[in-house]
């Protein structure tokens, strides 16, 4: 892409070359049917020289204003076209083979904490670590010269400017797209009270944890625990205090639990447990630490409250266990506990009694 000033100094050129080419060839003529009359040719030469003189003056007054208009519009089209770059969501930078930044627009300039001048002249492979020949869009990180970076999506072009090849990249910032999507999600397979994960959640996770364990199959012990007598906690302190109740044990089951243990609210006050390549001697010992910080978590109102569960230890096998039957299994041993007075947990053949609380 050519700038102003050097079509402004071409179309000059070209005019100046093709009217002298022209006079050059007239006086040719003239001279070759008219040189026998010595003193006619001299008149004759300089009439002409004269006549051309103001034909070719009017016409370069008339060419140069036609570059000037020329310019204009061409100058018009570079601010259109510098608006709009300016108006992208996406950052734009203008790169030499080389991998020299050449220009950028408002948006790419956002990226980092220099001003233009700064950043013209720099090498794009500092910031994008980025193949010129490449023209897929590509996830990447764009990293800026304070060390901080974004994840980006990228795509390369590459355009003619200045008789040389140049590329165009243009670099989008994912940061707010990631953000939604990670909220979206976590609002699919969360409980918005608790931050655990929702039954379906949980159900996903657990069919996972088995296709992962399909070969050799999954030991695990699973425990459905419910709150003992939280509707009574409801009525008489209201159900701002039964959220405050059940955030508290859902922190609780967090901040003791391991990484690969799920939990999730399986709904009111129940919650669903999976300890993988766990025996319920060790479950029983999670739970009991859990009862104790339940118990002693400051509340606003001077209560101790308990749970009561099922449990069982199993082995999952994808191909031969149904899950839903567990689930029906460990809630009869819920309610059988229940029937036992509460504050403990049932298993199949065994009934645990909790850590008693004063």
């Amino acid at each position: 892409m050519k700038n102003s000033e050097q079509i402004k100094k071409e179309t000059v050129l070209k005019l100046t070359t093709a009217y002298i080419t022209l006079f050059l060839t007239m006086v040719s003529f003239f001279v070759f049917f008219n040189f026998q009359k010595q003193h006619q040719l001299v008149l004759g030469m300089f009439l002409l020289f004269v006549i051309f003189l103001i034909f070719t003056v009017a016409n370069l007054m008339i060419s140069l204003q036609s570059v000037k208009k020329a310019e204009s519009l061409f100058l018009e089209k570079e601010q259109i076209f510098e608006k709009i770059s300016d108006m992208s969501n996406q950052g734009i930078f203008l790169i030499t083979p080389e991998g020299i930044i050449r220009d950028l627009n408002i948006k790419a300039q956002s990226y980092f904490y220099e001003e233009k001048e700064d950043i013209t002249g720099q090498s794009i492979f500092r910031n994008l670590d980025c193949n010129l020949k490449s023209t897929r869009k590509f996830r990447t990180v764009f990293y800026n010269d304070m060390g901080t970076h974004f994840q980006a999506e990228a795509q390369i072009k590459s355009i003619g400017f200045e008789g040389r090849k140049h590329f165009v990249i243009y670099v989008e910032d994912q940061t707010a797209r990631i953000e939604k999507e990670t909220l979206l999600k976590k609002m699919a397979n969360e409980d918005p009270l608790t931050g655990l994960l929702n039954r379906r959640s949980f159900l996903n996770e657990l069919g996972r944890e088995i296709e992962r364990s399909s070969r050799i199959g999954l030991t695990c012990t699973i425990v459905l625990l419910d709150l003992d007598h939280f509707k009574n906690i409801n009525d008489t302190y209201g159900h701002d205090f039964g959220d405050e109740v059940l955030v508290a044990f859902s922190q609780i089951l967090r901040e003791n639990s391991r990484q690969l243990d799920i939990f999730c609210r399986y709904g009111g006050e129940e919650f669903l447990l999976l300890f993988p390549h766990t025996n319920l001697e060790s479950s029983m010992h999670f739970l009991d630490r859990i009862k104790r910080e339940f118990a002693d978590h400051p509340y606003t109102h001077n209560i101790k409250p308990t749970f009561s569960g099922g449990a069982i230890n199993t082995e999952i096998r994808n191909d031969k266990t149904d899950v839903s039957l567990l689930l029906k299994e460990v809630d009869k041993l819920l309610y059988k506990a229940k029937d036992k007075g509460r504050n403990r947990i049932e298993t199949k053949g065994h009934s645990f009694k909790l850590i008693k609380v004063s």
